[in-house]
């Protein structure tokens, strides 16, 4: 074997100017020859070829100076010796383990004969072929294996999160600066993370918001004079949390600390991890409470609301016909107050800490001004009933409490339900969902509000409009943005099984277009690991595993007959009175079956 090594790497700036980055590479032959030319590496006459990439960055985290490329270079050779010393299979067989470990925790089938004649098409040819009127149903299958795949492959412990980009940003200017825009896209690219078992993907998301608390601190103090800690809409790989220049519809929006914080306590919810709780999520969420607190003001009735608030990214129109932005109390910022403060409250009493604090922030949350509701019946995005600049526009944000929130509950408090459909039926009927990171959160919204039709349709919709011929989602017509990716491999999860307030709904949603399927290693709040398999549009089993003693109050599909539940063993342990509800008790480690028995068709 004969082997050359090119090492390079040039810088955009100097020495003492940004980040210094160099790439090396390595070419393994067998036989054959190998020439360094000024153009890279050439190879003449070999069997076989292997390349080994490595890559270097001067950045020391985000409260260092980063330093320069010889740094960056010397980075990157330590890395590719490293790997220099094992052989092309010993390598790829690392990366498929590894890779094998997160992607086969969950998995999708729909059983679709056009689909399985259609799977041997190239992604490019399929998505052409695709019939509006006969969907593929197996599209919608692979792009939850894409997403999923996506964000194993650009958000490990100890990486950066997945940006706008994730990590497949070709361009030096690449739009919005490959940033995390933290009013959606930041968020929606790790919607998918807990329900679809990939709980580690979620951890550099942590790490961000740990360092931003940490970050918005002085920001909070410096345009506010408030406690605690904030950031806006756009945020930097140094952890910027102030607000950019610019237009404040979306230059001025101090809630990115809220929703962020809801991620961690999510996180909770789905594991128990006390220790996480008490270390990580609380310090930050009880922080970003402590800033909103400052934030609220008293409205004329004396209830509280946030000044000055935007809704992020959409204007209205004053009586001269001017467009603005600001207002009180936009509906968005509603969602977030509450549900920040309900957490941060219960969490406060699950650790048993901050008495006071925890006393205090429910009696604020008490006095929080509800969503209005305009003369139509739908649930209003600001304060009163403004001319939007866009009734269609990309952004739902006044959806919020529907999803990703759950303050609006089919099943629970569903005093808005009928609201929030006009409010997403005003968007649709005026042309929204015209990016693919919108026509995600359509789905999504439209799962919780069980509508399997127009879930499934915003997810066509989605594929005919919105994807790239190798399934990357698009900011129509051209611009690469991975969040419609995760946001539609969360929105196919939700609408096959849901878990918000204590209940577990199987098959929430079902599009009509995929009625034949089985999806496994989904995961439930509770700790709860979920199987299904449906035929005909019905449910036909679930497996349930609880990875913690836990109490689950299973919502069923409506269909004909009553389902049974056994255990590992094939005990009874349930079959229930009702053939929609059930309750059951689960322990560590358990196994339960749920099937429908076969209808006794006689002799």
């Amino acid at each position: 074997m004969s082997v050359v090594s090119w090492a390079g790497g040039e810088t955009a700036h100097r020495e003492d100017e940004g980040t210094g980055f160099a790439a090396v590479v390595q070419v393994r032959t067998v036989g054959g020859s190998l020439t360094a030319t000024d153009g890279g590496i050439e190879v003449t006459g070999a069997d076989e070829a292997v390349l080994l990439v490595a890559v270097g960055t001067g950045y020391r985290g985000w409260q260092r100076r980063p330093d320069g490329p010889g740094t960056a270079l010397a980075e990157a050779r330590r890395q590719l010796d490293e790997a220099g010393g094992q052989g092309y299979d010993q390598l790829r067989d690392a990366h498929t383990a590894d890779h094998g470990r997160l992607f086969g925790a969950a998995g999708l089938r729909l059983h679709d004969p056009a689909s399985a004649a259609a799977a041997e098409l190239p992604t490019n040819e399929r998505l052409a072929a695709a019939d509006k009127d006969h969907p593929d149903a197996g599209l919608a299958a692979l792009l939850f294996a894409y997403g999923r795949y996506l964000l194993i492959a650009s958000s490990r412990p100890g990486t950066q999160p997945a940006n706008l980009q994730g990590i497949w940003n070709n361009d030096i200017t690449p739009p919005w600066s490959s940033n995390w825009t933290s009013n959606i896209n930041l968020q929606m690219n790790y919607w998918p993370a807990e329900t679809t078992g990939l709980a580690e993907c979620h951890e550099p998301l942590f790490d961000l918001v740990t360092d931003l608390a940490e970050a918005g601190r002085s920001t909070a103090r410096a345009y506010y004079d408030a406690p605690g800690w904030c950031c806006h809409h756009n945020v930097d790989l140094w952890r910027a949390t102030n607000p950019v220049l610019g237009d404040p519809v979306w230059a001025h929006w101090p809630m990115a600390g809220p929703w962020l914080a809801a991620h961690l306590w999510d996180h909770h919810l789905f594991h128990g991890d006390r220790a996480f709780l008490a270390d990580r999520a609380y310090p930050v969420m009880r922080e970003a409470a402590r800033f909103l607190t400052h934030l609220l003001v008293e409205d004329a009735d004396g209830t509280l609301l946030t000044c000055p608030s935007t809704s992020p990214e959409h204007h209205f129109r004053l009586a001269d016909g001017t467009l603005t932005a600001v207002d009180a109390g936009s509906t968005m910022d509603h969602w977030l107050a509450a549900e920040l403060l309900d957490n941060t409250v219960t969490a406060a009493r699950e650790l048993g800490v901050d008495h006071e604090l925890a006393e205090e922030l429910a009696r604020v949350r008490a006095r929080l001004r509800r969503p209005g509701l305009a003369a139509d019946g739908r649930l209003l995005e600001w304060r009163d009933d403004l001319p939007e600049e866009d009734p269609g526009h990309r952004h739902l944000s006044h959806l919020y409490g529907l999803y990703p929130g759950s303050a609006v509950d089919p099943l629970g408090d569903d005093t808005l339900l009928d609201a929030a459909r006009l409010a997403l039926d005003r968007r649709l009927r005026h042309g929204g969902g015209g990016t693919g990171w919108s026509l995600a959160w359509v789905a999504a919204l439209a799962a919780r509000l069980g509508d399997g039709a127009l879930a499934g349709s915003a997810v066509e919709r989605l594929l005919a409009t919105s994807i790239a011929p190798n399934l990357f989602d698009l900011h129509p017509p051209q611009l690469f943005q991975i969040d419609g990716n995760f946001g539609i491999t969360a929105a196919i999860a939700e609408s096959l099984l849901q878990s918000h307030n204590g209940i577990l709904r199987l098959l929430p949603a079902l599009p009509p277009s995929w009625p034949d399927g089985d999806v496994r290693g989904l995961r439930a709040r509770g700790g709860l690991t979920v199987g299904l398999s449906w035929r005909q549009g019905l449910l036909t089993g679930a497996e349930l595993h609880a990875a913690r003693d836990t109490e689950v109050d299973l919502h069923l599909p409506e269909r004909e007959g009553r389902p049974v539940v056994t255990d590992e063993q094939g005990n009874l342990v349930a079959a229930p009175g009702s053939a929609r509800r059930l309750r059951l008790h689960l322990a560590a480690g358990g196994r339960h079956r749920l099937s429908y028995p076969q209808p006794d068709v006689g002799h």
